[in-house]
């Protein structure tokens, strides 16, 4: 029986480069990363909530929730009276997030996709703790609308002479409406668990994007791709709350949701820990983020800015209420 393969990843905070070897299967290759080079995560810390002083750190991963504002809502509500505590957010896509709580770089998970979680867990390196939130991915686009994406409404679309059946999600029909007018999409080809999603569906869709000319590969966070879309007139998929996020902060214009909903756009948020992990701090925190207070932020996060709507749902809600077309 061959051995498993082992991965190289260097943790950078600045200049500081620590090595870590991996033998977990979600470094496996995936087509976006160079062979034999190794990955290069964050430990350098993005944001401090709460007492820099304190003499107690709880380190948390994610890189959806914290630029937008409600992880560091969440953080500072757990922290309240607590001085002698604080929490350090630290920032990478899903699998590199599992990769740095593998290394003790963090100490708390949120991530993305349920297959490398368990797969995690088989290992016996991780343990799932329950789902935070329910993020949602979305098809956005220029207005001008190309593709036609607008009048969809789970209608028949074309995809290199191959028809994609009324019963296929209607994700899987504007991604094939997309190819049939070659208009082009933005991808961020990152390893992020939005480029897994992405690819997915254009396997749905019949269509190897990666073979296409209107199929732009630009790596960066989801609020630079989101920038870099609304630029370039191009299409992509992006998770809602970076939308309304950036909708809020005025960083795009001219930019519309087509496609949102139903469980092929679920991004559903899970809570991870070292199966180790038996600190009280952290197992509070862990336990708190499911709790009533936390899902009451959750709820309501967004809904007073301008469109209304909240950025992410509770555990206890898979959708939004149902709104108007937004851009």
């Amino acid at each position: 029986m061959s051995a498993s393969p082992k991965y190289s990843v260097e943790l950078i905070d600045g200049p500081s480069r620590v090595q870590f070897t991996s033998a977990s299967s979600i470094l496996r290759p995936d087509g976006y990363h160079p062979a034999g080079a190794p990955h290069l995560i964050s430990s350098a810390t993005a944001e401090v909530y709460g007492n820099p002083k304190a003499t107690k750190t709880i380190r948390i991963g994610n890189g959806g929730l914290g630029p937008t504002g409600a992880l560091r809502q969440l953080c500072l509500a757990f922290l309240g009276e607590r001085p002698d505590l604080r929490i350090d957010w630290v920032v990478n896509h899903s699998r590199h997030t599992q990769v740095a709580l593998q290394a003790g770089s963090i100490d708390v998970a949120l991530t993305y996709e349920r297959e490398e979680e368990q797969a995690a867990e088989t290992e016996g390196w991780s343990r799932t703790m329950g789902i935070l939130c329910h993020d949602h991915f979305i098809i956005a686009g220029p207005r001008q609308d190309p593709a036609g994406l607008r009048g969809l409404h789970g209608s028949v679309g074309r995809a290199n002479d191959v028809e994609v059946s009324k019963v296929k999600p209607l994700s899987t029909v504007a991604f094939a409406n997309i190819a049939r007018s070659q208009s082009t999409f933005h991808s961020r080809g990152d390893g992020s668990a939005t480029m897994h999603r992405e690819l997915g569906i254009w396997d749905s869709a019949g269509v190897p994007p990666r073979e296409q000319g209107w199929y732009k590969v630009i790596a960066g966070t989801p609020l630079a791709a989101l920038q870099r879309a609304a630029a370039d007139v191009a299409y992509l998929l992006i998770d809602r709350a970076t939308f309304l996020y950036a909708h809020h902060i005025g960083a795009v214009r001219d930019v519309e949701v087509f496609v949102e909903g139903g469980s092929e756009l679920m991004n559903t948020t899970c809570i991870l820990v070292r199966t180790e992990e038996r600190r009280g701090a952290v197992l509070e925190f862990v336990e708190w983020l499911q709790g009533t207070e936390a899902q009451a932020i959750i709820e309501r996060f967004g809904k007073n800015w301008e469109l209304g709507v909240p950025l992410v749902t509770p555990v206890s809600q898979l959708e939004v209420a149902p709104h108007g077309k937004r851009s």
